[in-house]
């Protein structure tokens, strides 16, 4: 998986002068489904989620075959069950802010399937009723795929999927006795619209 991701990178690197030469600035934004992993917590305990609704926004420049965008995004997802000593009513927040390569495979004038991957930073934000929010700021990665249908001249109607890895994040809960351990991942379903200039 990081060598696909190292590999994408490498490819919207090497695209950098031709986009230089023949870009299109675009913006786009999305939302859809996200299905956030099980959190382990210091290895023995879990948390589960309920799904949650992300929303992203980018701006961007598009060549022929390649994209490069900078990327925010937000999401919530509610703390469904836990074998740790979570209260009822906990959530985690993710504010992301990402950069992406993506590599378009034109299969007509009108549908595009594509790969991307993408490297950046997550602002953890861990709420537990009756205590003040807890933020950490961890190094994120994603990988994704998708496919792009032309609407218009300059409008473009995207649906694809983001496998997004934020980094283990610690924090510390006196009720659990001291620093804790969190995981997290989310597998997001996105439906997006992006405007070329």
């Amino acid at each position: 998986m990081k060598q696909k991701l190292l590999a994408l990178l490498i490819a919207g690197s090497c695209a950098a002068p031709s986009l230089a030469y023949a870009a299109t600035p675009y913006v786009s934004a999305c939302t859809g489904l996200g299905i956030a992993g099980d959190s382990t917590v210091n290895v023995s305990d879990k948390n589960t989620f309920k799904s949650g609704m992300p929303w992203g926004g980018a701006i961007g420049l598009k060549g022929d075959e390649y994209r490069v965008e900078a990327a925010l995004g937000y999401q919530l997802n509610h703390i469904d069950s836990s074998t740790y000593a979570m209260p009822s009513g906990g959530r985690v927040g993710i504010f992301s802010y990402m950069a992406n390569a993506y590599y378009d495979y034109a299969l007509d004038k009108c549908v595009a399937p594509y790969l991307m991957g993408g490297l950046g930073g997550a602002s953890m934000s861990l709420k537990e009723p009756g205590s003040a929010d807890v933020s950490k700021s961890v190094f994120a990665w994603q990988l994704g795929l998708g496919v792009g249908v032309k609407a218009t001249d300059n409008v473009v109607v995207d649906l694809g999927y983001r496998y997004f890895k934020p980094g283990a994040y610690t924090v510390t809960d006196a009720a659990y006795g001291g620093s804790v351990k969190h995981t997290a991942s989310s597998s997001n379903i996105l439906l997006g619209l992006r405007y070329n200039f």
